[in-house]
């Protein structure tokens, strides 16, 4: 017998529930008896739809996943043209890969189909996103290229003709992108906006803070340019428009030439003609004199021009028409206002009508620049802000210039004063008044030019003379009782001041003076320092001097000498390297004169003047006899042991009697028988310090004889007395009249050959100066032959009767009757030559003697200096 299956045996849940009590319902017994066959067939599909409802579930979850997968890549590949391909390829994988999760065939296809739709209507969207994202691209990719071309029409740098040809590709592009779809009418008006008119505001921006003149051109068409502000609009509109067509600024002369006094009309003829026409009316002086009167204007200055001009043509306006000007301009009646001013104003004249009226519409210039082109499709509040950014830029422009001009004025001045020059920028006129305005800047102007002008003769006084500096301080004494007065007296004022720091400066330290002055002056010195010999820059200090009027030129810093003698004075250093911080400079020159100098500048410094003998003594390189001289000058004779057997008259007496009398070593080599005031102050200072030696040798218990001849050796070296010689032969002529002192070792002889040799040179001098006589001196034939046998005479008697005596470095001829020396070539400088030359003169064949060679060059004593140190 055939058994019902349980629920078990089929497989199926039993849910089993909390008792209730329900009323009892039999009826559905029935119908499930009646449909249990086809409850059966049920059962088995219920199973198979519990099998695969989790397979499903997944499936649909990895199909999601992969799906939008699969759209994203579509629309991130950036092949949009490919979208759909590229989706439908990654769609079909993710299906077949899902769709086998799947396990019943039938469930599988059924789920497969569902989703073919499902993809078709994924398709779909993936085509529209991808075409609207294609156009989306091409927008991005035309906004590109138009912003490049934008770019490249607002760069300042990009020449005139691509700038036009990148702005026309601007709007060509746009309508095309407009008639291919690409952008709607819409859009493209919003992108003819942003790119086209952007571009040309973008443009105009830039020029205004890169281009100065284009940013005045902006902001002169912002409405009237007047400078007298108190005037109505419609003066602002017609001046403007007279300005415009008369003159570029208040002033101009007639003919371009500008001018800075506005004290006046300039009354002087441009180069434009015979017009004395001026100012940004053009106003001729007689116009300009009517002008004034009627209107009361102080002066010239902008604000007074703009005020006559508005005088000027209401008046002649109304004699002229019979009309009232204000109201013309008001009503616009511009044809009547052109052609009743054109008398007054000839650039009126010859303006045509439609230009005048649009310059009068446009606030009196020519057409507002911003009207002009491309600007005209700006809109009024596009146009007014960039007016407004323009005065703006201008005002930052201004204040930079006016900082800087600060600077140039106060730097400039102070430059040119010291070096001669400025290496800035220096500014123009046209900058002052931009920078502080017409009648400001003119007067700021003049002052800087002024300052300039004063300092460049500032600097010019550093090599000038103090009698050309004193004329030019008189020459600058004010004069005028106008506008100029106040320059005037500040001008003075400065070249006074500065005149006595000049003077002031160079007598406190010339040397230092010449070397600021004079930059070949302080290159000479600075190439003294490398190659240690001074001579070249000391010659050239002293010329500098000598230039600029110097009386007593020296050839130190007075700083370096100043510091010599603080070392000179320092006790605790070693006798020679007191020594050597004097001479050291002394002996930095070869040049006799140029050793003297020094040595004067260091005793005016503080050294003992007595120190001129240990000087002597170095230059001769005896260290010793220079130590004992200088231990000498600084000694105290008060200190110094007495020796009561010596007293100080029978010192002075027996230095005397060895030393300066006549004939003697001290008298040789001084002249003090016959020398200058110089030659008797080193007599002097040299009989001090005998005087000093002798005592300091007596206290170290030496006997005056001695002490005497010890301190002469220290002091002259070991020289002997040359008096001459009678003739060695017979002839008068080989008489040598002499008072030299000679080194010891020098052979007299050769010394008297050489003597007698150089009368030669010493004759041809005095005939040279013969001749130059009997040039200058007219003559009868009697007349000439008298002079020129006295003169012969005399020139024969000098060369007999002179003495041979030292000068300078060397040895020189003197006249004993007149007491002069033969001059060399310059007239006034003694002839010398140094002893060596002397010897080298001695004739060959003089008897038993061993000569050396005749020299040939004969200089004198100013060219040829000697290497001792004989100040």
């Amino acid at each position: 017998m055939a058994r019902l299956p349980t629920a078990d045996q089929l497989g199926i849940s039993v849910v089993r529930t909390a008792p209730q009590i329900v009323p009892a319902d039999m009826s559905g017994i029935g119908r499930g008896l009646a449909s249990f066959g086809q409850s059966i067939e049920q059962v088995g599909g219920e199973i198979r739809t519990q099998q695969a409802t989790p397979q499903i579930a997944n499936a649909e979850a990895d199909y999601t996943n992969g799906i939008l997968e699969a759209q994203r890549g579509a629309k991130n590949t950036g092949d949009y043209a490919n979208a759909g391909k590229t989706f439908d390829d990654q769609a079909q994988t993710v299906l077949n890969n899902t769709a086998k999760t799947i396990a019943d065939p039938e469930y599988r296809q059924k789920w497969i189909e569902q989703k073919r739709v499902d993809l078709a209507r994924r398709r779909q969207s993936v085509l529209g996103d991808a075409t609207d994202m294609q156009r989306q691209q091409s927008r991005v990719d035309l906004a590109n290229a138009i912003e490049k071309d934008q770019n490249l029409f607002v760069d300042p740098a990009t020449p005139e003709a691509d700038k036009q040809a990148a702005f026309s590709r601007i709007g060509g592009t746009i309508e095309a992108a407009k008639k291919s779809g690409l952008l709607d009418p819409a859009m493209a008006d919003k992108w003819n906006d942003t790119y086209a008119k952007g571009g040309i505001l973008k443009e105009a921006e830039l020029r205004v803070l890169n281009d100065p003149k284009f940013r005045q051109d902006v902001i002169k068409a912002d409405g009237p340019r007047l400078v007298a502000t108190d005037l109505p609009p419609e003066a602002g509109v017609l001046l403007n428009t007279i300005g415009g067509t008369e003159s570029p600024d208040y002033n101009v002369i007639n003919g371009g030439q500008r001018f800075s006094d506005l004290s006046d009309h300039p009354r002087v003829k441009g180069a434009g003609g015979s017009s004395t026409a001026a100012g940004r009316y053009q106003f001729v002086a007689g116009t300009w004199d009517r002008a004034k009167a009627a209107t009361g204007v102080p002066d010239f200055s902008a604000g007074s021009q703009d005020r006559a001009a508005w005088w000027l043509a209401q008046a002649d306006y109304k004699a002229n028409t019979g009309r009232d000007l204000t109201s013309d301009i008001k009503a616009g009646n511009y044809s009547e206002i052109k052609k009743g001013l054109g008398s007054t104003w000839e650039g009126l004249a010859k303006l045509p009508d439609n230009e005048f009226a649009k310059r009068m519409q446009s606030g009196g210039g020519p057409a507002g620049v911003l009207r002009q082109g491309l600007y005209a499709d700006l809109s009024p509040e596009a146009r007014q802000a960039l007016s407004q950014k323009a005065q703006e830029t201008q005002n930052r422009e201004d204040v930079k210039m006016r900082g800087a001009l600060d600077i140039t004025m106060q730097n400039a001045p102070v430059a040119i004063a010291n070096t001669g020059a400025y290496d800035g920028q220096m500014p123009t006129q046209a900058q002052f008044m931009q920078a502080y305005g017409v009648d400001n800047g003119s007067q700021k102007w003049e002052m800087f030019q002024t300052a300039v002008d004063t300092s460049k003769n500032m600097y010019q006084m550093q090599t000038m003379s103090v009698a050309d500096i004193q004329k030019m301080v008189e020459a600058a004494k004010p004069t005028s009782s106008g506008n100029d007065a106040e320059l005037e007296t500040k001008r003075y004022s400065a070249l006074s001041g500065a005149a006595q720091q000049t003077i002031k400066a160079r007598e406190a330290d010339p040397v230092s003076y010449v070397q600021q002055a004079f930059p070949a002056v302080k290159e000479a010195w600075q190439q003294a320092a490398q190659d240690g010999d001074y001579s070249q820059a000391m010659a050239m200090t002293t010329a500098a001097q000598q230039k600029i009027g110097v009386q007593a030129p020296a050839v130190l810093p007075k700083s370096v000498a100043e510091q010599a003698i603080q070392s000179f004075k320092q006790p605790e250093i070693s006798d020679s390297d007191r020594l050597a911080s004097v001479s050291s400079l002394v002996f930095s020159t070869q040049d006799p004169n140029q050793r003297r100098s020094v040595f004067k500048q260091l005793v005016d410094a503080g050294l003992p003047p007595m120190m001129e003998g240990a000087m002597e003594a170095a230059a001769r390189g005896d260290s010793g006899a220079a130590n004992r001289l200088m231990q000498a000058a600084l000694v105290d004779p008060g200190k110094l042991a007495k020796s009561g057997e010596v007293k100080p008259q029978e010192v002075s007496s027996a230095i005397y009697d060895s030393i300066w009398a006549p004939g003697q070593v001290g008298d040789a080599s001084y002249g003090v028988s016959y020398g200058d005031t110089a030659s008797i102050e080193r007599a002097q200072r040299a009989t001090d310090l005998m005087k000093k030696s002798v005592s300091v040798r007596i206290a170290q218990g030496q006997d005056l004889q001695s002490a005497i001849d010890g301190a002469k050796k220290d002091l002259f070296g070991d020289v002997q007395v040359y008096k001459g010689s009678s003739a060695i032969y017979s002839s008068a002529d080989d008489v040598v009249n002499a008072s030299l002192t000679v080194p010891a070792n020098v052979d007299t002889a050769i010394l008297t050959e050489g003597l007698k040799a150089s009368k030669t040179a010493f004759k041809a001098a005095l005939e040279g100066q013969r001749e130059g006589l009997l040039a200058k001196v007219e003559q009868t034939g009697a007349q000439k032959a008298v002079i020129d046998t006295t003169t012969q005479n005399r020139i024969d008697d000098i060369l007999e009767s002179g003495v041979f005596v030292s000068v300078g470095n060397g040895v020189g001829l003197r006249d004993p009757y007149t007491g002069q020396f033969v001059v060399g070539q310059d007239g006034k400088t003694p002839m010398s030559f140094p002893i060596e030359q002397i010897l080298g003169m001695a004739k060959k064949d003089a008897p038993g003697l061993n000569k050396p060679t005749m020299g040939d060059v004969i200089k004198d004593v100013s060219s040829d200096p000697y290497s001792q140190f004989q100040p």
